[in-house]
């Protein structure tokens, strides 16, 4: 079979590979050394909180939008380290 054929006289186009970096387990315990910006726990904790926070706010906006009590709410369940993440790398010269 040539370079860039299947089986079935299709053509591939492209192929596609996602790189990942792993640093902990599924137990939590660290596989790799941690970049610096995870050497500050409280760091962390405050991160962790505010993705929790954002997460029950969402799910509340999701009830109360179900309910009739608020306008149009897409969810962003699943999302919440991305708001979180950007805001936390702001400084005040950003605004």
């Amino acid at each position: 079979m040539a370079e860039g054929q299947t089986g079935n006289n299709d053509t591939l186009v492209a192929s596609f590979e996602i790189r990942r970096r792993q640093f902990l387990d599924e137990f939590g315990v660290a596989t790799a050394t941690l970049p610096a910006s995870a050497a500050d726990p409280e760091f962390l904790k405050r991160l962790y909180r505010a993705m929790c926070q954002t997460r029950a706010f969402d799910a509340k906006c999701v009830n109360l939008q179900r309910t009739g009590r608020l306008g149009t709410y897409a969810t962003a369940l699943g999302q919440e380290a991305i708001p979180v993440g950007a805001a936390s790398a702001m400084r005040e010269s950003d605004v």
